[in-house]
């Protein structure tokens, strides 16, 4: 499933005086508090796009280098080409449907997840979607072993992320 959240969150940007040349662009310095974090960002007005990586965007020219005051999560601008006017962006996943979310039903979704990964696993067993089979080992499973074993390492690599 691709899944699409509508993150409406205010970016209030506040534009300092700091001028610096990132990549032949003059940039001016803005600084903001989002999800929880201190963001630093250079924009350039040379750019008029009011775009940059990840969610970040709002200011008067494209955000060619942000990153957090802990410098932990950081996105530089390394290049700006010109596509071929036929060129399109590939899509990993062009048969698949998309959810869409707003942030507030993602979050529910997603703790869903992380308090019952089997759920989706155990629903599919339970279509006759996952029959009994041997592995790469000519070793003999039953479907209900299969769905436990996903659901298992499914809880082990919960345990190890950090929300």
């Amino acid at each position: 499933m691709k899944i699409k959240v509508e993150d409406d969150r205010k970016m209030d940007w506040k534009i300092l005086g700091d001028k610096q040349k990132i990549l032949n662009f003059n940039t001016q310095r803005a600084s903001l508090d989002f999800a929880g974090r201190e963001w630093i960002a250079w924009f350039t007005p040379d750019i008029p796009f009011q775009d940059g990586p990840y969610k970040f965007h709002g200011l008067p020219g494209l955000i060619v280098k942000i990153e957090d005051a802990t410098k932990s999560h950081a996105y530089e601008l390394i290049g700006i080409i010109n596509l071929p006017n036929e060129y399109s962006y590939p899509e990993r996943y062009q048969n698949v449907k998309e959810r869409e979310f707003t942030l507030m039903e993602f979050k529910k979704y997603y703790l869903q997840g992380r308090s019952d990964p089997g759920a989706g696993e155990r629903q599919l067993y339970m279509e006759g979607k996952i029959p009994d089979q041997r592995d790469s080992s000519g070793n003999f499973r039953t479907g209900a072993e299969i769905v436990r074993e996903v659901e298992q390492l499914a809880k082990e690599r919960i345990k190890k992320t950090i929300i």
